[in-house]
């Protein structure tokens, strides 16, 4: 009876072992250290099982390929940016958040409608609410996301105070195709760039970018984007304005496929209308030079806070596995991985 006893408590302790380290403890694994404040692999989990069901609420594709590095990137870059943020005076309060939510959920009226007292109210707290049941979100999860944007935002700003608002700048058009990431390299040209460049070789450019490019944010149909200053682009910037070894891009030359060598944007196939120029800076550059402002900022800190130990990113393959395989089990119809990884609550 002891021989069996000891036995059976042995079967019990391998396989309270088995769940242990299959289950708990990866949890318990440092994902991300910014400072004081740490978030370990159940963090991670969590967010994301809180992305992934906003996202299928919403009918949209949650990808398991990408969205575990994408958690642990937005993790890791919102608290650099909090620890980073009162340097540059950056605050951000209740009252901010508030007016997220209601810019998203308010009701839109109209000057010559008159409503009940507190109906628009009302409205707005049902619009909130059933979101959040759609999304399977609490207010503090939902209001810890906005307030990670709408620190992002001001620190855009405050980054961007000293940019100028008029530079030199070339006009440019280009196609815009996806691209096919290699997990290895990081980067390959899509197998029908060559193709396109062909094509644009021999006929309208605008024709051949209103049926293949996939831009619709910098370009027209046409694929006109408009006049670009040096460093919206970084990776494009010594095409479009040249080096001290290369000359620039010259006047309507099509362009051989160009691919951002380390945080894929597609494939850009392009040609120089005129410039450089100097002209005011257009809104949507501002923008843009904004944003890349923000992403030198974060790599220095980064990169400084690795240096000096105040940072720490464990992301390994066997992490991203144990991520994957929890998110399956909260749901399994959810898109399978893509054949390699690569980085906003939906």
């Amino acid at each position: 009876m002891g021989i069996v006893l000891a036995l059976l408590a042995l079967m019990g302790g391998i396989g309270g072992y088995g769940y242990y380290t299959t289950f708990v403890a990866p949890t318990k694994v440092l994902a991300v250290r910014v400072g004081d404040v740490v978030h370990n692999q159940g963090d991670i989990v969590a967010r994301l099982k809180m992305q992934q069901a906003a996202t299928i609420a919403l009918g949209e594709i949650f990808d398991l390929g990408r969205e575990p590095f994408e958690a642990v990137r937005q993790v890791t870059e919102a608290e650099v940016i909090r620890r980073g943020a009162p340097e540059y005076d950056v605050w951000v309060t209740e009252e901010d958040i508030e007016l997220v939510l209601r810019q998203r959920f308010y009701p839109r009226n109209f000057e010559d409608q008159e409503f009940p007292p507190g109906q628009l109210e009302r409205e707005y707290s049902e619009a909130y609410n059933n979101f959040l049941e759609r999304s399977h979100l609490s207010h503090s999860d939902y209001s810890g996301f906005v307030e990670e944007e709408v620190y992002r935002s001001y620190m855009l700003d405050a980054l961007g105070q000293n940019l100028p608002t008029e530079t030199e700048q070339v006009e440019v058009q280009w196609v815009r195709l996806p691209s096919l990431i290699d997990p290895e390299t990081v980067r390959s040209p899509g197998p029908n760039a060559d193709h396109v460049r062909d094509r644009l070789l021999s006929e309208d450019f605008g024709t051949v970018a209103g049926e293949l490019s996939q831009d619709l944010e910098y370009s027209n149909s046409s694929g006109y984007v408009g006049w670009v200053p040096e460093g919206a682009f970084p990776f494009l910037d010594d095409l479009l304005f040249g080096t001290e070894d290369e000359p620039p891009l010259d006047y309507f030359e099509i362009s051989d496929p160009v691919h951002h060598p380390t945080d894929p944007e597609g494939i850009f196939i392009l040609r120089v209308l005129a410039g450089p120029e100097v002209h005011p800076i257009s809104e949507l550059m501002q923008f843009r030079l904004r944003a890349e402002e923000l992403k030198r900022w974060l790599g220095e800190q980064i990169s400084q806070g690795s240096e000096e130990g105040w940072l720490e990113i464990n992301n390994d393959s066997s992490l991203y596995a144990w991520v994957v395989k929890q998110l399956r089990t909260s749901a399994p119809d959810a898109t399978p991985p893509a054949s390699s990884p690569g980085l906003d609550i939906r």
